[in-house]
């Protein structure tokens, strides 16, 4: 499995194949991982390095940051950043790949974007052995990407077609984006094409929610919580227009910073983001905070009233990890995004309907509200149980074992 998101790593990135690792051998299937070396990590910490199995092999390949490592006064010649800042991790990555083949004789290779360079090793594996792969995109390729004209783009939709002509199978984590592909590669088999969407950490769910005091609802203020990455100067994930639906909201009086208080965690863009919140005048019912270690960052989803969703409609064929998330903590939240996107579709199959479209100042005025009246009434999201064993990511590790299995 090659990944270059993986403990000590840091985020949600981490989370699908720390899953898939942990979980394949109850399926039958052992993995061994080839990752990077930790130096090039700008987000890392001990914490979940405990989660991967004792018998699993962790192979890690030295890599250089093109925006860290290759800079010179904050700026980088482009060429070292194709098709992305760690390409480098290539040079280092196929001859340790091969020392593993060699070595312990794997059935199959798995790799997953949206770091571009995995999937140029694991072609160059392919090639190089015969051995089967397996293309697991997490986001589309080329979908709201660069420019049309840009060397970036134009090398994505090379390795994107490659990948998708040699692989023996391409995963994608939504039925949007496999039909996306089908349309714009007719000429693939139809059984090549498999959906593997994201979801949650069941034991890490039932440990945060132990070890979590019983939560008191005659507390002064209702806390609302957005946790995760915003993306710095993307139209479609700002939470602008939010913003002034909360300051009219205000306004009206039918808020206040007395009863409430709204976090944005790990916004990855704070000064953009706080910049947003100061022109329309709510810092102070609105605040950043910084990342916390992903077991720490679970705890807060059970500890805060309410929560936030945010995701504009160029990203309809994704479905944010985080959703499934909100979904196990069974607490009210509002969804900002397209009710025509997948991840409308995965709400409403939990039952949850309350969302708002991100650049419509009325709609998310009420589905604020609304989501207020959820948390003062006790209302929780309405996925039930047996729904929800579904959607956790041991039920995905079952579902890639089976394609592994067909291979």
């Amino acid at each position: 499995m090659i990944a270059y998101h993986f403990p000590p790593a840091q985020g949600s990135g981490v989370q699908r194949t720390l899953s898939f690792c942990r979980d394949l051998p109850e399926f039958g299937w052992q993995p061994e991982i080839l990752s990077a070396n930790p130096r090039v990590y700008s987000d890392h910490g001990p914490e979940q390095l405990t989660q991967i199995p004792p018998q699993t092999i962790v192979e890690r390949a030295f890599a250089l940051d093109a925006a860290k490592d290759l800079s010179i006064a904050g700026r980088y010649l482009r060429l070292t950043a194709l098709p992305d800042r760690w390409s480098s991790w290539r040079l280092w990555a196929v001859p340790k790949a091969m020392a593993m083949i060699k070595k312990n004789r794997p059935q199959i290779i798995w790799a997953t974007y949206p770091i571009a360079t995995s999937l140029l090793i694991a072609q160059t594996l392919h090639k190089k052995t015969g051995i089967p792969w397996v293309a697991d995109f997490r986001d589309p390729m080329l979908y709201n990407a660069q420019a049309e004209d840009s060397p970036t783009r134009r090398l994505f939709a090379k390795i994107e077609m490659e990948s998708v002509m040699s692989a023996a199978k391409v995963i994608t984590t939504t039925f949007g984006h496999r039909q996306l592909y089908r349309e714009k590669y007719p000429d693939i088999d139809d059984n090549r094409w498999q959906v593997i969407p994201n979801g949650y950490d069941e034991s890490m769910f039932a440990e945060a929610e132990r070890s979590i005091p019983a939560i008191k609802h005659n507390q002064k203020k209702i806390t609302i919580l957005h946790s995760g990455t915003i993306y710095n100067g993307d139209e479609n994930r700002t939470p602008q227009t939010f913003f002034s639906a909360i300051a009219k909201l205000r306004k009206n009086r039918q808020i206040s910073s007395n009863t409430m208080q709204i976090f944005f965690r790990a916004t990855g863009c704070d000064e953009t983001v706080q910049s947003m919140i100061d022109s329309v005048g709510i810092g102070d019912m609105v605040q950043l905070k910084p990342t916390l270690p992903y077991g720490e960052a679970i705890k807060e989803l059970f500890l805060v009233d309410g929560l936030l969703l945010l995701q504009g409609k160029n990203y309809n064929h994704q479905i944010p990890a985080k959703l499934f998330e909100y979904l196990r903590v069974k607490k009210p939240f509002l969804a900002i995004t397209d009710p025509k996107g997948d991840s409308a579709r995965v709400m409403e199959e939990a039952g949850v309907t309350t969302m708002a479209p991100m650049h419509n100042e009325k709609l998310l005025a009420e589905g604020f509200m609304q989501l207020i009246k959820n948390i003062k009434s006790q209302t929780p999201s309405q996925a039930s149980n047996e729904h929800l064993k579904k959607l956790s990511r041991n039920k995905r590790a079952e579902e890639l074992a089976r394609v592994l299995d067909s291979i």
